[in-house]
């Protein structure tokens, strides 16, 4: 009896699971060819350059308008190097600007906002608001109160190499629950 309880023990060892829940906190309810900043969705459009009116008309279509621009976008002014981008009036320029005629409508390049006859062809920025209904998660991840959940069941062999998917998907590792499964108690 003894030799079969030890026999049954040697069977019955099972290694550590593992349970690790991520938290993505990169919900974004933007097109996924549009950049997020601030709450409010931006599209550069340089390919396709328009007059100022056709450019505003454009992006209503969209939903949205030309974008507003200050000088606290950097992120988004670091996008305006090299192009000509027709912008919403009222941006505000990083610089005290002359009087403009009503014909002359404001356009940003090298991150500052300039004026140009309304007529000429240049790119231009639209946004539009954050739409939090689209709000979506990378594949394999679950949506809950706008953040994206994962669990990960690995050994205890490979922990460090389990919260890598975490930080792939710019998120982070919100706890870990070790288990080991209950040995068989011999009769």
């Amino acid at each position: 009896m003894r030799q079969r309880a030890a026999t049954m023990n040697a069977n019955c060892i099972f290694p550590f699971a593992i349970l690790i829940l991520c938290i993505y906190n990169g919900v974004s309810a933007c097109n996924p060819d549009w950049m997020e900043y601030s709450g409010i969705c931006y599209k550069y459009f340089n390919s396709t350059e328009v007059d100022f009116r056709m450019a505003r008309k454009f992006c209503q279509v969209l939903k949205g308008d030309l974008a507003y621009i200050n000088p606290n976008m950097t992120g988004l002014l670091e996008l305006s190097l090299s192009n000509n981008y027709w912008v919403r009036e009222n941006s505000v320029a990083t610089a005290p600007l002359p009087a403009v005629s009503q014909s002359e409508c404001p356009y940003l390049k090298m991150k500052l906002i300039n004026y140009a006859d309304c007529s000429e062809n240049h790119g231009f920025i639209c946004e539009t608001p954050n739409n939090p209904a689209a709000e979506t998660c990378p594949e394999g991840w679950s949506l809950y109160d706008s953040k994206c959940y994962k669990t990960i069941e690995v050994s205890d062999e490979f922990f460090n190499e389990s919260v890598s998917p975490c930080a792939s998907n710019n998120g982070y590792w919100l706890f870990s629950i070790m288990t080991k499964k209950k040995k068989a108690v011999p009769l």
